[in-house]
């Protein structure tokens, strides 16, 4: 049974909880296909300054996994040419965020990716723009056990589980492809 010092506490934290969340910001679609426009093209560039955690120390695993994200957009949305007007998609990531499995534990951060994403067309007009942002959080499980923190054991477990071998780069990389993906097709 609920005292009113439990209840109250309860309802406390969920109207923090519920002011703090931050709606996600709607992707509206770029709508190519229905204005007549077939990408032909994908740039993808890394802005300055634009990696944290593991990405901002290690620059080759930055490096594969801007080629990874253009490799992907290219072989997924460049088609032979269907009569359709040629547009090129310009994508500028402004954030990369990687980091450690104790790092998502201690702190709860998001491996995330974001980034503006423009389609213009022959002569440089802009069709559609957009920024598009993907973020897969860590575990953070505050569990205790007689007094000691054995969520954040588990936290570790499962977030290292899911980093290293390129897993957690793999995850938001298709992710932010994923999204992008369905921003040009809407």
């Amino acid at each position: 049974m609920l005292n009113k010092r439990s209840f109250l506490a309860i309802v406390g934290a969920a109207v923090i909880t519920a002011a703090c969340a931050a709606p996600t910001p709607e992707v509206k679609g770029a709508g190519l296909v229905a204005k007549g426009y077939q990408i032909s093209d994908v740039n993808v560039v890394l802005a300055k300054d634009a990696t944290v955690g593991r990405f901002k120390k290690d620059p080759a695993l930055t490096k594969d996994t801007v080629q990874l994200i253009d490799d992907t957009l290219t072989s997924n949305l460049v088609k032979p040419s269907s009569g359709l007007k040629k547009a090129k998609l310009n994508i500028e990531i402004t954030k990369m965020e990687l980091r450690s499995a104790a790092g998502r534990t201690l702190v709860p951060v998001e491996n995330q990716i974001t980034a503006n994403v423009v389609a213009t067309d022959s002569k440089n007009q802009v069709i559609a723009a957009q920024q598009i942002f993907y973020a897969r959080k860590g575990a953070h499980n505050e569990s205790t056990f007689n007094g000691k923190p054995v969520g954040m054991v588990l936290s570790v477990l499962v977030n290292a589980s899911k980093s290293g071998s390129g897993a957690d780069v793999k995850t938001i990389v298709d992710g932010f492809n994923s999204k992008v993906l369905t921003w040009a097709a809407k």
